[in-house]
């Protein structure tokens, strides 16, 4: 599967180098959306949350952050 990505200059060029840490086959061309080609769901998968990382205010991230960590402690008890 080929997802194209539409994201600001800095921020498609920030996941761009993100996938290739992550061996994950992707294109950035100037001017054009992020190409990045998802063999499979693991590769979907943290396809989105790089692109979450990059584009949700750093307050979002965290409030999502802590709510995953009350869960965990509230199963652990």
């Amino acid at each position: 599967m080929v997802l194209e990505l539409s994201l600001t200059g800095s921020d498609r060029w920030e996941m761009y180098h993100r996938l290739q840490d992550l061996d994950i086959p992707c294109s950035c061309q100037a001017h054009r959306p992020l190409q990045v080609h998802c063999r499979s769901t693991l590769d979907a998968i943290q396809c989105w949350s790089i692109a979450r990382q990059l584009t949700q205010p750093r307050l979002v991230l965290a409030q999502v952050l802590d709510a995953c960590l009350d869960l965990q402690t509230q199963s652990s008890k």
